[in-house]
């Protein structure tokens, strides 16, 4: 006997929803917690996942004319650029299994303005954690990088960050069985 619970985890994609209600406490009388993340098909697979971290690197200049007074600037987006690119060189790098996508969020007002503000957001997957921080250590050394070629600052907010999931072989069969009866 036993009782069955089912719960909604919002924010999944780049949220990390089910970190925020485990500390909630929502899953605490719970023996058993059985995964399962949107897909194309219903089916029980016997993999893992890859551990995440996801964050935002922003960066302060200064703002100036980009015509009339350009050496008066430090450019935000420039940092920003320079970051990303030695995060591109990075790849090399790092094991093939790791992945790093990355988009801008924020490259400034106008084109004709030396950008005093800039945001990029990243994100670094791998299969162990231990092996992921170190990629993300790497990581923020090509933010400071940024940071410090330009006279910027950086500000790095860590939105997100959850272990890859271990899969139970044993309960991963007996949940297959069930779902095909």
């Amino acid at each position: 006997s036993g009782t069955v619970k089912f719960f909604g985890t919002p924010a999944e994609e780049g949220g990390g929803g089910k970190i925020y209600m485990a500390r909630a406490g929502a899953f605490s009388d719970s023996d058993v917690v059985l995964h399962w993340h949107p897909g194309a098909s219903n089916q029980v697979t016997k993999g893992g996942s890859l551990a995440n971290i996801t964050g935002k690197f922003r960066f302060h200049g200064k703002a100036s004319h980009a015509a009339a007074a350009p050496t008066a600037g430090r450019s935000a987006l420039d940092a920003l650029l320079l970051a990303s690119h030695a995060v591109e060189l990075l790849r090399e790098h790092v094991p093939s299994n790791a992945r790093i996508h990355y988009i801008i969020t924020n490259g400034g007002a106008a084109p004709n303005v030396v950008p005093d503000f800039a945001e990029g957001y990243f994100y670094a997957r791998h299969p162990d954690m231990a092996v992921l921080d170190g990629i993300w250590a790497r990581m923020l050394k090509c933010a400071e990088a940024g940071a410090l070629a330009t006279e910027t600052r950086l500000e790095v907010e860590v939105v997100n960050a959850v272990y890859n999931i271990l899969p139970n072989d044993s309960l991963s069969v007996l949940l297959d069985q069930q779902m095909r009866h």
